[in-house]
């Protein structure tokens, strides 16, 4: 099926990029995407052109955003139609989700599941639909009526159904979607929900307002009004009206609540229009057909934007705080790299020691001493170096560990030799203690965000992580109110829209010594902080491990972390693991543990030696075990 994506524009520089790049990375490659620059006075257009095939853009005088979605629908050339915002992501699984679902159902619409998408701090996060859930026996027009719908990007148009609706009307300058679909709803189109693939919806921070946030002026009260008083004609006319009359009662009502006093008119007119619905007939809707079908596209390489001609190629971001003892040590295994085409950021998280002292000290023209004001944390660290990264590729490296010969070069190649949906690539890290060293080889590849969910498989990154900048425009940066795991919870974000690579070598390394941090207590080895991030992470991801079904997993993970806080923290571990046999109560070897966590800490220990003894001899080849 050949997809066209229809996507207004006004002043979305900032966005539009990475909402193309979503498109971009979708297993089902769009047909074309059509951008219609509705007369922006930023680079909205520009920075869209530059993408070149299949973005094609037209650029139109200021109209609003539905006759920017009109003339685009007028041009498209493809099978089925989406609409979607500059600001707007998609998950890599969404169109071809969406196609399979009209693939299975034609001249239908297909959902997608959607979430919104809202900044806090520095790191965009996902939070649930901002809408009420579908009352039972409700058809699709009583639902939408009613509060429940879907915004534009997670709507796949059938030709026919578009038809139906009567397509975008200039006039509505509020709920123009809502306007478009509930008319096709009237006319006889069905919606069907795809269980796979999810939409985004961005709410934007500070002062940008979307449309929908000028539903409380006159002028958004009056297109709301138009599109109710419309849907309340074409029922009537059709003697239809009194099956929906509880549906519109729930809308004037919804626009009433909303339409401040001062307007005094407008209120009048929705009391009016209120009080000359029917008494209602008993509704005799249905449920949403759901679509389990999933669309099995063919692997691409992907598509590819020719990075732009800038210097350098990459940015390198040291995070410090306090190691003036060790910061020359990471800063000299980045210099000593056969890859020279990069800018080594180095941000002082306002250290009490000489740590700016010894790096203003280099004479390097390719390093820059970034020197915070106040002491922020890790997170806040890592973000300012990101902000301030000026290649299309970024590199992090912790104070207190070191890349190995070649990691650069060979990181830098893969990537470049990669599919652009593969948005970060790692290596294998050497962890060195006072016994030695020991090497972990990476083995997570390609779409890991379900195995992300039970478990951090990307061990060693952040210092072992090369990425595409455009990911952090997509995800934000690091979220500084995690205590802990701060660099587990990115790499889920990451996850979610891009997939993953790696080198097996370790091309870095980590020192696993007693050093400290200013708290008293190394941030990875503190084991309160982790557990509360944890619980921090798991609710945050509760709705996807579930989806995926790998919350039983991470929350058997959190007891066993848990077991070990004493006699309060085995009580801990025990809830945990009660909350996993909810997620799974099949899961028979839950309840073993439940019973294994409770006890005293020497004879559980003697149990789980045993049990990995087991386990190591289970792996072992039968020469080996002899």
């Amino acid at each position: 099926m050949k997809v066209s994506v229809v996507m207004p524009c006004y002043n979305a520089a900032p966005w539009i990029g990475v909402a193309l790049w979503s498109l971009l990375n979708q297993t089902l490659l769009p047909h074309e995407i059509i951008v219609v620059d509705d007369g922006s006075s930023d680079d909205s257009a520009a920075i869209a052109e530059a993408f070149g095939t299949p973005v094609r853009v037209l650029r139109v005088a200021n109209g609003g955003a539905a006759a920017a979605r009109a003339r685009g629908a007028a041009e498209a050339t493809g099978d089925a139609l989406l609409f979607m915002d500059a600001d707007d992501l998609v998950a890599p699984d969404t169109l071809a989700a969406q196609a399979a679902c009209l693939d299975a159902h034609p001249d239908t619409i297909a959902l997608t599941p959607w979430r919104r998408y809202v900044c806090r701090d520095d790191a965009w996060l996902v939070r649930p639909a901002s809408c009420p859930p579908r009352r039972k026996g409700q058809d699709d027009l009583q639902a939408w009526l009613s509060g429940w719908y879907h915004p534009p990007c997670a709507v796949l148009w059938s030709p026919a159904a578009f038809e139906r609706s009567g397509g975008w009307d200039p006039d509505i300058t509020v709920n123009d979607d809502g306007d478009v679909m509930m008319r096709g709803l009237v006319r006889g189109n069905r919606l069907i929900l795809s269980q796979h693939g999810t939409a985004f919806y961005r709410r934007l921070p500070g002062e940008a307002v979307s449309l929908s946030g000028h539903r409380k002026t006159e002028g958004g009260v009056i297109s709301r009004l138009r599109v109710l008083d419309r849907i309340t004609a074409m029922l009537a006319n059709e003697d239809r009206i009194a099956p929906y009359a509880d549906a519109l009662r729930t809308a004037y009502g919804t626009v009433l609540d909303t339409c401040p006093e001062a307007f005094a008119d407008l209120r009048t007119r929705i009391e009016k229009a209120t009080a000359n619905l029917p008494s209602a007939k008993p509704a005799r809707g249905g449920a949403l057909t759901v679509c389990g079908a999933h669309h099995e596209a063919a692997p691409h390489n992907g598509w590819r934007m020719e990075p732009p001609d800038t210097s350098p190629a990459v940015s390198v971001v040291i995070p410090t705080y306090n190691r003036a003892t060790t910061v020359m040590r990471a800063i000299q295994s980045v210099r000593d790299q056969d890859f020279t085409d990069f800018e080594l950021i180095v941000v002082d998280d306002a250290s009490t020691d000489d740590t700016a002292q010894v790096v203003e000290a280099l004479a390097d023209d390719r390093v820059r001493l970034l020197v915070q004001p106040a002491n922020g944390g890790v997170c806040t660290a890592r973000n300012r170096g990101i902000a301030a990264a000026r290649a299309p590729l970024i590199a992090f490296l912790d104070s207190d560990d070191i890349w190995l010969p070649r990691k650069l070069s060979r990181q830098v190649e893969l990537m470049r030799a990669s599919p652009a949906d593969v948005g970060l690539v790692y290596t294998g890290i050497e962890n060195r203690t006072s016994q030695g060293a020991e090497g972990f080889v990476p083995s997570a590849r390609g779409d890991v965000f379900a195995d992300l969910l039970r478990i951090n498989r990307l061990h060693g990154a952040p210092s072992t992580a090369l990425i595409r900048a455009e990911v952090f425009d997509m995800v934000g940066g690091f979220d500084p109110a995690l205590p802990a795991i701060e660099d587990y919870e990115m790499w889920v974000r990451i996850a979610r829209f891009w997939r993953v690579d790696f080198i097996p070598d370790p091309l870095a390394a980590y020192f696993d010594v007693a050093e400290q941090d200013a708290a008293g207590v190394r941030r990875s080895r503190n084991l309160r902080a982790n557990n509360d991030a944890r619980a921090m992470f798991q609710a945050r991801y509760a709705e996807d491990m579930c989806r995926v079904g790998t919350g039983h997993e991470f929350l058997l993970a959190s007891a066993r972390r848990h077991a070990s806080e004493g006699a309060l923290g085995r009580l801990r571990a025990a809830r945990s693991v009660l909350r996993a046999i909810r997620h799974e109560p099949r899961a028979l070897w839950l309840y073993g543990w439940s019973a294994l966590l409770l006890m005293p800490p020497r004879p559980r220990d003697r149990i789980l030696r045993a049990m990995r003894k087991i386990r190591d001899l289970a792996r072992a080849s039968p020469g080996d075990r002899a």
